[in-house]
């Protein structure tokens, strides 16, 4: 399997978890999160907040594929022979993309 087959089944696996344990501590009456009253719900809890850790690591790595994108594209960009004020532009929108697009993915594996 990819690396990236890997982390897709890790992200839908830590999808499914979430929303069957919050359905179940919704059918139950009770809080979701942070509810540790019998030992049930403490390991229900820990599952959540385990399955909430798998995504908010997925999104930080996903955020950092631009750490080594937006460098190159600014060498790249150096090379053209464009002005210096429309490569900073171009930068600045490319930014602009990535952010957008992370918090998209955000809201998206939040929902």
């Amino acid at each position: 399997m990819t690396p990236q087959r890997t982390d897709d089944s890790r992200n839908r696996a830590a999808c499914v978890v979430e929303v069957c344990g919050i359905t179940l501590q919704a059918w139950r009456g009770v809080p979701s999160h942070f509810d540790t009253e019998t030992p049930f719900d403490r390991v229900v809890a820990m599952t959540l907040a385990a399955g909430g850790a798998v995504l908010v690591v997925t999104l930080g790595m996903f955020a950092l594929h631009a750490v080594p994108a937006l460098p190159l594209l600014a060498v790249l960009l150096h090379r053209t022979g464009l002005t210096e004020r429309l490569r900073g532009r171009i930068v600045t929108w490319a930014v602009a993309l990535h952010v957008l697009a992370t918090a998209l993915a955000l809201v998206f594996s939040l929902t």
